[in-house]
């Protein structure tokens, strides 16, 4: 009898049932691109249970969106909750696409560049140096509660209406910028490691023309890995501190995306 008056229930108010649809792609969108816990879309498969349970407790929290009347409102709605799950994973994804850049310049100068692990998250092969640090970072953003802030905003707490998420100027000026910043993440991380190693290179050069004896290239060889990992291993301090810095910036770009919303239309 309960489950018949639940069934009931849904065919009075498919406002609720059009709401957890909605909600469901927008984590879903989410968990496909955020760091840590997505795992890229073939960790879905196995995290789809995880969304669907989140999807049904922001009901609690979200407010109903008004089922659309043609198929175009349908569409954009769910087009909507995709974009806006996207860009909410996407904020903190590409400060760790830039340490990935700027890790993966300063290894490929320490002579890494000729080996690479497989990366199951992204399907590709990438370097031993890029793997480590790329985890380390994602590490920090769950030390730091990002994703706690990441599923709040998912859960409806922001009042923004599922179906109404619109990429405007907000949208794209903040994307914009976050891409700027992963060139300018990637370029602090790798700048230290690059001017040391290319000291050591032009000290290396003075040698071989002080010592023409010295076989420097099997000397250079491990002089530079070993430069390059003890200054790589030395930041990580500062690499805590500098992320918590721009994990900090999580609520306002959050907020940013939450003012990008459309009027609901009426049911």
């Amino acid at each position: 009898m309960t489950f018949l008056n639940f069934t009931l229930y849904l065919a009075q108010h498919l406002d609720v049932g059009w709401t957890f649809i909605l909600l469901s792609t927008r984590f879903i969108a989410m968990f496909a691109t955020m760091p840590g816990i997505g795992g890229g879309w073939n960790g879905m498969r196995m995290r789809w249970p995880a969304t669907m349970c989140m999807s049904m407790a922001a009901m609690a929290t979200s407010p109903l969106a008004p089922l659309p009347l043609e198929w175009v409102d349908l569409i954009g709605a769910l087009l909507s909750e995709l974009l806006f799950g996207v860009a909410l994973g996407l904020v903190p994804l590409i400060v760790i696409t830039g340490i990935s850049i700027g890790v993966n310049m300063a290894s490929t100068s320490m002579g890494f560049g000729a080996s690479a692990l497989f990366d199951p998250t992204t399907g590709t092969t990438v370097g031993e140096l890029v793997k480590l640090q790329g985890d380390i970072a994602v590490l920090f953003f769950l030390l730091l509660n990002g994703h706690h802030l990441l599923i709040e905003a998912a859960a409806g707490s922001a009042g923004i209406t599922p179906g109404t998420f619109i990429v405007g100027d907000l949208t794209i000026g903040l994307m914009v910028d976050r891409i700027g910043d992963a060139f300018r993440v990637g370029i602090m991380f790798s700048a230290p490691v690059l001017v040391a190693l290319l000291l050591t290179q032009y000290l290396m050069g003075i040698v071989s023309k002080a010592v023409p004896s010295v076989n420097i290239f099997i000397v250079s060889f491990p002089l530079t890995i070993g430069v390059g990992l003890f200054l790589t291993f030395l930041a990580l301090p500062e690499m805590y501190y500098f992320l918590q810095k721009e994990y900090s910036v999580l609520d306002q770009a959050i907020d940013l995306l939450t003012r990008e919303t459309t009027i609901a239309p009426a049911s």
